[in-house]
């Protein structure tokens, strides 16, 4: 699982005008889950299919690294 760390270091690839390109970590050999329900618009919690591989203190990206919501 990556680190806090390792998410807040962004590596600059370009820069074009108005447009800055970042490398996101490789997180393709991490563990995932996807989440059994949907959640709430002003949601805190979210409930996911497994969660038997994390701890209380993992940090989750919720979506695909390098789309704009996620």
């Amino acid at each position: 699982m990556p680190t806090a760390d390792t998410l807040r270091k962004a590596t600059i690839l370009q820069v074009d005008g108005a447009v800055i390109r970042v490398a996101h970590p490789d997180i393709s050999n991490q563990t995932r889950t996807y989440l059994s329900a949907p959640i709430a618009a002003a949601g805190t919690a979210m409930s996911v299919r497994d969660n038997d591989t994390f701890d209380d203190d993992d940090w989750m990206i919720v979506g695909e690294v390098g789309e704009s919501e996620t």
